[in-house]
């Protein structure tokens, strides 16, 4: 199936979910992983992933982009979110530093935040 197909149906499906199951209004986020990595790696195309911020923009959703398994450099940019130029609301990454201590982070990226106290919980 071409990949403009695929990107119509899923969009297709997530406004099926909006009319039918769940306000938007009643959405605070959505979570994407910008390439599946279990069962094989497969990346979100990136038109999928434009148009699902502009979903998200136009109803106030956050989006999260999970970077865990792709972040740091490991589809060629630093970040997968890059290769369609989507800037989520939150990203959730995490990197091996030494003695195979892995360090979990959570980068807000949007006005969201702003104006909160450094360490604010």
């Amino acid at each position: 199936m071409p990949e403009e197909e695929v990107v119509k149906k899923a969009l297709y499906q997530l406004d099926l979910l909006f009319s039918q199951q769940i306000s938007p209004k009643e959405v605070a986020a959505i979570l994407i992983e910008p390439v599946l990595g279990e069962g094989g790696y497969v990346p979100a195309p990136p038109a999928y992933l434009r148009s699902v911020r502009e979903m998200c923009d136009k109803h106030g959703i956050l989006l999260i982009l999970d970077e865990v398994q792709t972040g740091f450099g490991r589809t060629g940019k630093y970040f997968a979110s890059e290769h369609s130029g989507v800037c989520p609301d939150i990203m959730t990454i995490a990197k091996v530093c030494t003695a195979h201590k892995q360090t979990a982070e959570l980068a807000h990226l949007s006005t969201y935040c702003r104006g909160l106290p450094m360490g604010s919980p």
